[in-house]
């Protein structure tokens, strides 16, 4: 995620998304090639955004996430199934997004691993450049 301000200055963090294993959402279960959108929330009036993101597609610009956001959305889709995470934007640093079925419990007696989408060293940018 990269945040563009008045003055061009690009602040690039990374964003990976993490699902317990077996975590399934009506019978799906989320193996990279979900689709996820992105909301910024904070104190200012949402807005929607306008496309997702492929899970596969590191490096993706993030241009709906608001700079003054304090907390990051991810809703995610594959087939009939669907997750949701939410995290608060750190000062500086990365971002960890733990995704969870919605409307659906899931066990988290297995370690957590990543959605196999952002892994490290990938990057999703806002509003700057793309890459990894």
């Amino acid at each position: 995620m990269c945040a563009c301000h008045g003055g061009g200055t690009v602040t690039t963090r990374v964003v990976t998304t993490h699902v317990p294993l077996g975590c399934v959402s009506a019978g799906q279960a989320l193996d990279g090639e979900g689709y996820a959108k992105f909301y910024g929330s904070g104190d200012f009036e949402p807005t929607l955004p306008a496309a997702g993101h492929p899970l596969k597609s590191a490096g993706d610009v993030l241009s709906e996430i608001d700079p003054a956001s304090r907390a990051l959305v991810v809703d995610v889709s594959e087939g009939t199934g669907r997750w949701l995470g939410v995290t608060l934007i750190p000062a500086a640093g990365n971002l960890d997004v733990l995704l969870l079925p919605w409307m659906a419990s899931c066990g988290l007696a297995q370690p957590i691993a990543s959605s196999g989408s952002h892994r490290p060293g990938d990057r999703l940018d806002h509003g700057g450049s793309r890459g990894r």
